[in-house]
């Protein structure tokens, strides 16, 4: 896998845990790396082409590869910084984590 499109560790780990639980129907997967160069590789131009200008190169791409240098280097995006306003900061989480474990044991 690419340092740039590799799938989130925790994301693979889940990934690995349920190809390991599978039995009838195996499951496999690709990074946008190796979908790019199975594309290239078959000569497929025009798939290579829509994945570079939908995904790789696409402007929330570039947010994103921003955004994780801007975390290496420590900094905070400006959406992230300190509120200077003075309103009450909001209580509780502002994005609420679904897990879909139920739907996938009961797809088995």
């Amino acid at each position: 896998m690419g340092a740039d499109h590799t799938i989130a560790p925790d994301a693979l780990a889940k990934l690995q845990d349920e190809q390991a639980r599978r039995v009838k129907a195996k499951i496999d997967w690709k990074d946008g790396d190796a979908v790019l160069a199975l594309a290239r590789a078959g000569k497929e131009k025009a798939l290579a082409d829509a994945l570079n200008q939908h995904f790789f190169r696409h402007p929330f791409a570039e947010v994103a590869k921003q955004l994780e240098a801007d975390e290496a280097a420590g900094k905070l995006p400006s959406w992230m910084a300190p509120a200077t306003s003075n309103l009450p900061a909001l209580q509780g989480p502002a994005i609420e984590v679904v897990s879909l474990d139920d739907e996938l044991d009961a797809a088995e």
